[in-house]
């Protein structure tokens, strides 16, 4: 089809902007001291049905609590994944919908993801999001570079060979270099 239409990774147009409903958000409201610390959102598992037993788009438990105390004085992490609650010091949000869980990551500084749905609306929301990706990583994040085709607001953070390491310790090493410190003052 894309070569029907002659279309490539850098001719899609960007998607429509994304807001939550009002409503909606009325009743997402997070909790965030003005200290500023930015409130990240956090979502490390992939629905892997057809990959066999492999887990190739998801973090470990242990992968998470690295990226997550390895950081957590520089940032206040919130669950953004749907049906698991997360252990301390990532507070869990308790989102129940699509809905909700818009509401919850337009109250957010930042998104940091693995390869989900939660990454796609975070990047149609134009949200700061930081996508972690393995080497055996989709087509669609491409094979090369930090930047998103689909999303100006997503950065890959890429793993060398097989699962995530490589590219979780690129994320911390940016995140205790201010990434994500200054993203309320960003015009996105």
């Amino acid at each position: 089809l894309p070569a029907r239409f002659n279309a490539t990774p850098t001719t899609v147009p960007p998607p429509l902007m994304i807001t939550p409903d009002p409503t909606v958000r009325q009743s997402v409201i997070l909790k965030k001291p003005n200290d500023g610390i930015p409130t990240i959102g956090i979502c490390w598992k992939a629905a892997e049905l057809f990959q066999g037993d492999r887990k190739v788009r998801s973090l470990t438990d242990g992968q998470v609590m690295r990226l997550v105390a390895s950081t957590a004085y520089k940032v206040r992490w919130v669950n953004l994944q749907f049906g698991v609650k997360a252990d301390y010091p990532i507070s869990n949000s308790n989102v129940s919908s699509w809905e909700q869980t818009c509401a919850v990551i337009d109250q957010l500084d930042a998104v940091v993801t693995v390869d989900t749905a939660v990454l796609h609306l975070a990047g149609a929301m134009r949200k700061p999001t930081a996508l972690l990706v393995s080497g055996n990583s989709c087509w669609k994040w491409g094979k090369t570079g930090k930047k998103c085709f689909w999303f100006k607001t997503v950065d890959i953070y890429r793993n060398i060979g097989y699962g995530f390491d490589n590219g979780i310790d690129l994320l911390v090493a940016d995140i205790r270099n201010g990434k994500f410190s200054d993203v309320d003052k960003r015009t996105i």
